[in-house]
């Protein structure tokens, strides 16, 4: 990661090296369809709980109280502003419920074939569009240079598809940091590595 810059993609190779998986997991599995061949695989991530509910939900207010409360408390801890810490908050919060509002439901998630959609890193690019170069990223997450003809598999293409008209932003960067703050796997010195 490059000093005293903030740049989302390489922010998001050191979280995806950490193991925490800000807007999407990207993981190496075997083919579903060829369980020979080990394959990089791309899914849906990217909010503090995992059911939907929470944001669109009855108890939403409970859950959103709670998240402010939690993530104002760990910001202060730090030795942050608890008046920024919780307007932060509030934004990150805004965030994940957009997040949460593209995701498939699970649901729609119980039939793998209709979820399998192999296809070549260039084309997980399309859907990506340009805030994040695909094959660069999985290079250095890799530590070494992989072909854009490599076949991945996207599990949830529309939710990637919609992820990818989502130009990053200042509240992006909040949110993967976040990610990071709340996991409690940040060990110093590890980096990407961990994947290597």
């Amino acid at each position: 990661m490059k000093e005293n810059s903030w740049e989302l993609q390489d922010y998001l190779a050191v979280a995806h090296g950490y193991g925490i998986s800000p807007f999407f997991n990207l993981f190496v599995s075997a083919d579903d369809k060829n369980s020979s061949k080990q394959v990089i695989c791309f899914d849906q991530s990217g909010t503090t709980f995992s059911d939907y509910t929470a944001y669109s939900g009855n108890d939403t207010e409970k859950f959103h109280a709670a998240f402010v409360k939690y993530f104002t408390d760990i910001v202060t801890l730090l030795g942050g502003d608890p008046t920024e810490a919780s307007t932060a908050a509030q934004e990150v919060w805004a965030l994940e419920k957009e997040i949460s509002a593209i995701q498939m439901r699970p649901e729609n998630r119980t039939d793998p074939i209709a979820m399998y959609h192999k296809m070549p890193l260039t084309e997980m690019q399309v859907l990506l569009k340009s805030w994040l170069d695909v094959p660069e990223y999985v290079n250095t997450l890799f530590g070494e240079t992989i072909s854009t003809k490599e076949e991945v598999i996207v599990y949830a293409q529309d939710f990637m598809e919609k992820l990818g008209g989502k130009e990053p932003t200042q509240d992006v960067i909040r949110e993967a940091l976040w990610d990071t703050l709340k996991s409690g796997q940040v060990v110093p010195g590890y980096g990407h590595a961990v994947l290597r």
